[in-house]
């Protein structure tokens, strides 16, 4: 189970659209979508030309055309697939990274049919590790409950292919190379389908004849957004991880330490105590308020600090969790307001501000109270008698 955990930290890292609960089949289908879209890309850079249609066209004029069988497309469709390589990889997380975003994996278009291919070989790799630890701790609880449909075999984090294969779990290399034939099969039919549904082709060579009249105008092409962003997503994704594990359990107001992406803390490096920050003992609730400032600064932020720093110590305004890429901000206005309505109008949201309020009215009956003791003592001395009389916000 460690390894598994482990691969699928790796994938998150690369690829952080992968959600935090995701199993084996997330991963394969990630890494479909991966190379489909870069196979998609390569005909808006180089199929275009290939589908010679007039000016006026239609469903109609493709089906006569009858661009699937033109001899000039299949040889298109043939060189994609051939560049598709999809084998065990043993790329680490460090170096998908690094190839993900590199200068030469991509161009306006998208990323390279080799590059994702490569990243594709990444994720299968690391489903088949959460696969196989899956198996193992469905052997692992069929040992301890005496289940003979739960044979053991796979245990540890060890290679542990001949066992693998010897309880019916296919081995990586056989796991790999069945769902490369099926991505190699989805990508020969998206090529196809392009070339027959108007809407398809219209957009690939709408996006062909864009960028090229950018590029003869002498202007800087940016590669495709979704390329761009993957990285600011697995830092806000790191993060996030960085965040909840400094507090377990839940504070007084019931809400879990950390929620949303860890709680901020003034310089401390993790939630301490009953208080969620600092261990501080105020009586009117500064635990509680601790708690739902993380709860806010979470919907509203994905998991960054508020403060000017985030719960593992990093500076909030820079460094390697700044959410920022080339400068641009990781998330526009509009979306951090659709992000605090969604929290304002869920039952987290309305709990977060029912605490809030008790916690605004335990402080207020406290302010009150020691203003009335101030009053009641101010004739005792000379000292009562110099103090000014302070009232309430609002009385």
């Amino acid at each position: 189970m460690a390894a598994a955990g482990r691969a699928l930290s790796d994938a998150r890292e690369v690829f952080g659209d992968v959600p935090r609960d995701a199993d084996a089949d997330h991963l394969v289908r990630r890494a479909r979508r991966l190379v489909r879209q870069a196979a998609l890309d390569e005909f808006a850079r180089e199929g275009v030309s290939l589908v010679q249609l007039p000016e006026q066209w239609g469903r109609a004029e493709l089906r006569r055309a009858d661009v699937p069988g033109d001899a000039a497309f299949q040889e298109f469709v043939g060189e994609v697939l051939a560049a598709i390589d999809i084998a065990p990889s043993s790329l680490e997380r460090d170096d998908a990274l690094e190839l993900l975003h590199a200068p030469s994996s991509t161009d306006p278009y998208g990323l390279s049919l080799e590059v994702a291919a490569d990243l594709a070989s990444f994720l299968l790799s690391r489903a088949w590790l959460m696969e196989r630890g899956a198996f193992a701790a469905s052997a692992e609880a069929g040992e301890r409950t005496g289940d003979a449909a739960n044979p053991p075999g796979v245990h540890g984090d060890g290679p542990g292919t001949d066992a693998a294969a010897t309880v019916g779990l296919p081995t990586q290399d056989e796991f790999v190379a069945g769902h490369a034939t099926h991505i190699r099969d989805e990508v020969r039919a998206a090529l196809v389908r392009v070339v027959k549904v108007p809407l398809e082709l219209k957009e690939a060579r709408d996006k062909h004849r864009r960028i090229a009249e950018r590029i003869a105008a002498g202007e800087k092409v940016d590669a495709e957004p979704q390329v761009k962003q993957t990285a600011p997503k697995a830092r806000a994704a790191r993060a996030g991880r960085l965040g909840s594990s400094g507090g377990t359990g839940t504070s007084s107001s019931g809400l879990p330490f950390g929620f949303g992406g860890g709680s901020a803390s003034a310089g401390s490096g993790a939630s301490g105590g009953s208080g969620g920050s600092g261990g501080s003992s105020d009586p009117g609730g500064s635990g509680d308020r601790t708690t739902t400032g993380s709860a806010w600064t979470g919907a509203t932020t994905g998991g960054s600090s508020s403060g000017g720093s985030t719960s593992s110590g990093a500076p909030a305004g820079g460094g390697q969790d700044d959410g920022t890429e080339d400068g641009a901000p990781r998330r526009s206005i509009a979306e951090q307001v659709a992000a605090l309505h969604g929290f304002a109008t869920s039952e987290t949201g309305r709990k977060t501000f029912e605490v809030m309020r008790t916690v605004g009215e335990r402080a207020f009956d406290l302010y009150q109270q020691r203003e009335a003791s101030r009053d009641g003592g101010s004739g005792s001395g000379p000292a009562g008698g110099s103090r000014s009389k302070k009232r309430p916000p609002g009385a």
